[in-house]
């Protein structure tokens, strides 16, 4: 059985440009059809907004401590 690496992608989540936006969605993209796991700020599912800074921060650290790459 084969386990999936997962990758962490450090970005801007604020005024981030168009351009950016659709560069790093299509990598994020490419990895996960590699069948990657990645934590991508800037997905919508990544972290419940209405939960404070810290508990964010707190999820943001544990996958940054999970990862591969």
């Amino acid at each position: 059985m084969t386990t999936s690496k997962f990758v962490y992608i450090v970005c801007p989540v604020r005024n981030i440009t168009p351009g950016l936006r659709t560069v790093l969605d299509q990598y994020v993209a490419m990895l996960r059809r590699k069948n990657y796991t990645v934590h991508y700020p800037l997905d919508p599912n990544c972290c419940d907004q209405n939960r404070d800074g810290r508990d964010i921060c707190d999820t943001h650290r544990k996958a940054m401590a999970r990862t591969d790459e």
